[in-house]
C-alpha cells in the first residue's frame, strides 16, 4: 500500500515539473495563490503534513531517501516561516523577481527527484 501511494506521489511530482518547465508562469501564479491570507493556514497544515511524511523517509538507508527527507525538513521550515504575513510578502515579491531559466531548472530537479521516487519503490 505504502508503495502504491509513494508511486503516486512520485507521478504527481513528475506532472507538476513538466507543467512547470513549459509553463514557468503557472508557478508564479501557483506560489501566488498560496500566499493569500485565506489559504495561509491551510497552506501551513498540509506542508506540514507533507513535511511530516517526507521526514519519514529517514529510515530507508539509500541516498535518494535521505535527499527525500531533506526536501521534507526544508518544506517544514517553509512551513514555519509562510505564517508570518511579512515573509509572505517578501516571498511573493522575490518568486515574481525569478528568471524563467531558474524555475526551469527547479522543474527538472523536481522530475529528477520524482523519477528516482518512482524507480525506486
Amino acid at each position: 500500500m505504502r508503495t502504491i501511494f509513494l508511486k503516486v506521489i512520485a507521478v504527481l511530482w513528475i506532472i507538476l515539473g513538466v507543467i512547470w518547465l513549459f509553463r514557468p508562469e503557472s508557478f508564479r501564479s501557483y506560489v501566488r495563490k498560496k500566499i493569500f491570507k485565506k489559504y495561509r493556514r491551510l497552506t501551513f497544515i498540509l506542508l506540514l503534513i507533507t513535511g511530516g511524511f517526507l521526514l519519514s523517509f529517514f529510515r530507508f538507508s539509500f541516498v535518494a531517501a535521505k535527499l527525500v527527507a531533506l526536501l521534507g525538513l526544508i518544506v517544514i521550515i517553509k512551513a514555519l516561516f509562510l505564517l508570518n504575513r511579512k515573509f509572505s510578502e517578501n516571498l511573493s515579491r522575490y518568486i515574481e523577481k525569478i528568471p524563467i531559466f531558474y524555475i526551469r531548472v527547479a522543474s527538472l530537479l523536481l522530475i529528477g527527484i520524482g523519477i528516482s521516487i518512482f524507480l525506486t519503490f
